[in-house]
């Protein structure tokens, strides 16, 4: 905005010129264009008048009625108005509008900041720059799939993306009426999602009941206004000013009559537009702030946000079957936007702690550590998806971008990578070359495949043998509808991890597939990160160390969310005795995923492989406290109480005890405790009821070997050992760094098994 003057008139005028961040400049004046045409059709005195449209070379001016006095937003913030001042300005609001609509336009940002309020009262609404001009005669419109407007104020069906008419206007001006006679919004929440599921979850307490001091009457028309459903509102604004207008309403203070303010005749608009672009040059104001009450402070670059965390999306379309549509997206996002090496984003496992939260965004910020929230909502409609993002800084709480894309169905992947480069933008972070290419560089998938695809992805993660199955056959019938399909093979090789890992399949030909789909995976497209996390970890499992550290590092650059790379790579390190950079590797995936009970769990236990027991401690309690019911967090914790200083027996068999409630199946690891704490007879009890076991189903054989190891019988120990290794050439991984080895580390059969793998015994045990 800025002052301007009319020397015919003599007046001051309004001249505002908009400069739309990002915008094309047709797209700044298509804008212009449809704020003139919409606002020029009002004659209201509750209006602010449009005079004209003029260009003053590349720019594009609207001129207009200059207010004089302060907006509805900044009066609100400095005082509480009496019950009949709330009247008089619903009155004259509703007035202005009953005349916008008569004439077929619907505000759609109806705010207190778009409301000014003069010396003697008068409101005037502004800025119809988003007003929704409707066909002539009425009839059925569609909106675009940006959805304009403040959340806070939006009408229930304009925040889920439905066609709008002119009772979302009644619902805005419902909720500016509640606040000018409450002093709180009806709804706390300012996240667009927690806002919109509020809104149907529960109604806004009467204004009666928040403030004593509101009639009852008045009360009543503010709640209708309010009414989440359409049809239950007042159907005309027209009925609101009829309301409070009549005597009831007036509480004895009576209404105020209200002077027109002078309008200009047509034919001074000619002298306007001519004079006008003299006006901008010679009077010198152009760059003038228009009100004087807020001067603006001194411009200065914005600081760039370092961290983000994606919350799910919202499933919206009424269909829990859809929810692998809303998860397949939010875990999208967190992959590209993972691709920006200098913003910290948080990794699946942690933000879907907030799936159907009610935590706040300064809540979900303050336990994730990051300084921006995206949120969100999917609706599918048939084959189309809409799906609505915002990002939110949370101190002082505020949107800072939003956007709703309207597309098909098969085009999740590829519009996860336009929300994420969009969302890089409005954090003002910059990106690389390499990585805008990586953007770039999308592959698409067929509709089909990228269905199955979702749905593998959706099951995989839930990590039940049923649900890795599931998963697997999804990613099969992606790869059969699109053999181009990258991530179905990655998907198919992530499969086979799991199952080794959860020891569901044999190891030998899961690691063959493992390495097989991972590699196809990369042949299709080399920026995928998952599909080289997954390579090296079969080359880990394989002995290969150099190939294995070079694929966790690409994988690393390409998404440094991927916190699966940052563990796996730490596995590796510490497997080569690099302990210091083990622990780091293992912090940093711990970074990007900080409430994930996995790697809170390894973050504890690099700790106790480098021999910082009392450090090992402290974070294994916290990862327990995430979640208790992890048996094997609880052994973990045991060793570490076995191998501090003096040995702390009386926790470690507590903590073993609380995971054998938790898993009845005999442990290796308590029969070792028991031993190494003088109950032997114990201990080969345990051992006893794990050759029994042996009989009908697999007992790694190592484990065995530690409780012999514990018992002082160190041959037999070793006897299983060798087992275990012939067994499976990959546990000279778990045999190389493990301290509770350490009064074998330097017999010659234990350095033969590690010396054939290229390993050699490093403990970091101190005591």
């Amino acid at each position: 905005m800025f002052l301007g003057h009319d020397p015919r008139l003599e007046r001051r005028v309004a001249l505002k010129c908009l400069i739309a961040s990002g915008a094309t400049r047709d797209e700044d004046q298509a804008r212009i264009l449809r704020e003139a045409r919409a606002a020029a059709r009002l004659n209201h005195p509750n209006i602010a008048a449009v005079y004209d449209v003029l260009q003053q070379d590349d720019r594009t001016f609207i001129v207009m009625e200059y207010v004089e006095g302060e907006n509805l937003a900044s009066k609100m913030m400095r005082e509480r108005m009496p019950i009949a001042q709330v009247r008089r300005i619903g009155r004259q609001l509703a007035s202005a509008l009953a005349s916008a609509h008569a004439q077929g336009v619907i505000h759609r940002d109806l705010k207190p900041a778009n409301i000014h309020i003069t010396a003697d009262g008068t409101v005037k609404v502004l800025d119809f720059g988003v007003a929704k001009l409707e066909p002539a005669g009425g009839g059925e419109h569609t909106i675009s799939s940006t959805n304009p407007g403040t959340p806070i104020y939006m009408s229930p069906e304009q925040l889920f993306g439905q066609p709008l008419d002119a009772r979302s206007d009644i619902y805005s001006a419902g909720v500016i009426l509640y606040q000018l006679a409450t002093g709180q919004r009806p709804y706390a929440e300012l996240n667009p999602v927690a806002l919109a599921l509020a809104i149907q979850s529960r109604s806004p307490a009467p204004p009666h009941v928040l403030s004593p001091d509101v009639p009852r009457d008045l009360s009543d028309v503010i709640m209708k206004m309010l009414a989440r459903d359409a049809v239950d509102r007042f159907q005309s604004i027209a009925e609101v000013e009829a309301l409070l207008a009549s005597t009831t309403m007036t509480g004895g203070a009576g209404v105020s009559h209200l002077a027109p303010a002078p309008r200009v005749r047509p034919w001074t608009r000619v002298w306007i537009g001519v004079t006008a672009a003299f006006v901008l040059l010679a009077a010198g104001l152009v760059g003038r702030p228009l009100f004087r009450s807020a001067p603006p402070a001194a411009a200065a670059r914005p600081t760039p946000l370092d961290s983000i965390a994606v919350v799910p999306l919202e499933n919206l379309s009424g269909d829990p079957g859809q929810e692998y549509i809303a998860d397949g997206m939010t875990e999208s996002i967190i992959t590209e936007l993972g691709r920006v090496r200098s913003l910290r984003v948080i990794s699946r496992q942690s933000v879907m702690q907030f799936k159907h939260t009610r935590a706040t965004v300064p809540q979900i910020a303050s336990q994730l550590g990051v300084q921006a929230v995206m949120t969100g909502s999917v609706a599918r409609d048939g084959e189309r998806l809409r799906v609505t993002v915002a990002v939110m800084e949370p101190s002082p709480e505020r949107q800072i971008w939003a956007e709703t894309y309207e597309r098909k169905v098969g085009d999740v992947l590829t519009l996860s990578s336009e929300v994420a480069q969009t969302a890089v933008k409005s954090v003002r972070v910059m990106m690389t070359p390499a990585e805008e290419a990586q953007f770039a560089q999308a592959r698409p998938m067929k509709p089909e495949a990228q269905q199955a695809y979702l749905l593998g992805r959706f099951y995989w993660n839930k990590r039940t043998k049923a649900d890795n199955d599931r998963a697997m056959q999804e990613f099969r019938r992606a790869i059969e509808i699109d053999p181009t399909a990258a991530r179905a093979y990655a998907g198919l090789a992530d499969s086979y991890i799991v199952a080794i890992d959860n020891g569901w399949s044999s190891p030998t030909e899961a690691y063959r597939q493992a390495k097989a789909h991972a590699t196809k995976a990369i042949e299709i497209d080399e920026n995928l990160s998952e599909a080289h996390a997954t390579l090296g970890a079969v080359y880990v499992s394989t002995l290969l160390w150099s190939q294995a550290e070079q694929e966790f590092k690409r994988a690393i650059a390409l998404n440094s969310a991927y916190s699966t790379a940052h563990q796996w790579y730490s596995l590796e390190l510490r497997v080569l005795g690099h302990f210091a950079e083990a622990v780091a590797e293992a912090r940093r995936a711990l970074d990007v995923d900080p409430l994930s009970p996995t790697q809170n769990l390894f973050y504890g236990t690099q700790l106790y492989y480098a021999g910082d027991y009392d450090a090992a401690v402290t974070q294994l309690r916290k990862a327990l406290a995430l979640t208790p019911d992890i048996a094997g967090g609880h052994e973990m914790l045991g060793a570490t109480y076995l191998e501090q200083t003096p040995r702390q027996c009386e926790g470690a068999l507590k903590e073993y005890e609380t995971a054998a409630r938790q898993d009845a199946t005999p442990s290796a690891d308590r029969a070792y405790a028991l031993a190494m704490c003088g109950d032997a007879a114990g201990a080969r009890r345990l051992l006893d009821a794990l050759n029994e076991r042996a009989r009908r189903e697999y007992v790694r054989p190592w484990k065995i070997g530690l409780v012999y190891l514990g018992l002082g019988e160190r041959q037999r120990a070793l006897d299983w050992i060798e087992r275990a290794y012939r067994e499976r050439e990959g546990i000279a991984v778990v045999l190389a760094a493990d301290p509770r080895l350490k009064p074998i580390g330097d017999d010659p059969r234990l350095k033969s098994i590690l010396n054939a793998a290229g390993l050699q015994y490093r403990s970091a045990r101190v005591n």
